[in-house]
């Protein structure tokens, strides 16, 4: 049994080029540019928000001189602590978290 290629199935297809519409430019399209009207403004209160998060990634996250005083602190026994008032920072932590949540 011979098998017929797929080509001698399928009726053979002719191209033809349309004719150019009138009033529709063949080849390649041209494109305008347009005047670009982006602007951007910096207001004081933004070149103030860039300068504050500039100084403050510049700060170090700890404060080595606390902690290097709160350790001596420690070390000598004249820490003190003071418990209503770690009681109440507490009590303000646990309602900003409980307000936050849905």
């Amino acid at each position: 049994m011979a098998i017929d290629p797929i080509a001698s199935r399928i009726p053979s297809a002719t191209t033809t080029k349309s004719p150019a519409k009138p009033g529709i430019e063949t080849g390649a399209a041209k494109v305008q540019a347009k005047p670009n009207n982006d602007r951007i403004e910096i207001t004081a209160n933004s070149g103030q928000i860039k300068r504050a998060l500039d100084t403050a990634a510049s700060l170090p996250v700890v404060d080595n001189e606390r902690v290097a005083s709160i350790k001596q602190a420690l070390a000598e026994g004249t820490y003190a602590i003071d418990p209503e008032r770690i009681a109440q920072k507490i009590s303000q932590f646990e309602l900003l978290s409980t307000e936050d949540s849905p």
